[in-house]
């Protein structure tokens, strides 16, 4: 089943925040004019058995609905314009990602990928396990971050000296590297 809520790092509050799928959906641009226009979520590829899947837990579903113990499937939400209602089988899956590659002109596609979003987002908010998954990435994320020196000690790298000692290091910022120098001093 797909869940309501994602876990995702928010850098500005250095924690990790809760985002509603809806909104991760919202995020891809899907069904925009920005967005991709093209089958996203490979419905034209469905398998089998996610096919299946998706079946058996619509039919879970309308039976808790038919006991009492889940409220009626309701359409898609009214900002996403004409709405659509739950798909009823894995057919109906497929059908949108054929729509989408037969689709002609670039409204024609957006408009088939609009049509795939609102059912995404329907199915998602009836509770019913959706064939679709989002992947939320963040690949230019920044860390402030401290700085160490780590050095080894022992014979294989040079002798740990005790005593007066003076430790230079400075960073070559020709070959980006820190070098540092060390000397001790023997006798008095």
């Amino acid at each position: 089943m797909c869940l309501l809520l994602h876990r995702i790092y928010d850098e500005e509050s250095d924690r990790h925040v809760h985002i509603p799928f809806l909104q991760a959906l919202f995020a891809t641009c899907y069904g925009h004019d920005d967005g991709p226009q093209d089958d996203l979520f490979k419905f034209a590829n469905l398998s089998p058995t996610d096919g299946q899947k998706y079946e058996l837990h619509l039919a879970a579903v309308k039976e808790e609905i038919n006991d009492g113990k889940r409220p009626a499937l309701v359409g898609s939400p009214t900002e996403m314009g004409a709405q659509i209602d739950i798909p009823a089988g894995a057919a109906e899956w497929r059908a949108f990602g054929t729509d989408i590659t037969a689709a002609g002109s670039a409204a024609a596609k957006k408009a088939a990928c609009l049509e795939a979003a609102k059912a995404v987002a329907v199915t998602v908010i009836n509770g019913v396990w959706c064939p679709a998954e989002i992947v939320i990435a963040r690949p230019f994320i920044e860390h402030l971050m401290l700085s160490a020196i780590v050095t080894v000690s022992g014979r294989d790298t040079g002798a740990t000296l005790f005593g007066p000692a003076d430790m230079q290091i400075s960073a070559n910022t020709s070959v980006k590297t820190i070098e540092g120098h060390y000397t001790y001093a023997t006798g008095p």
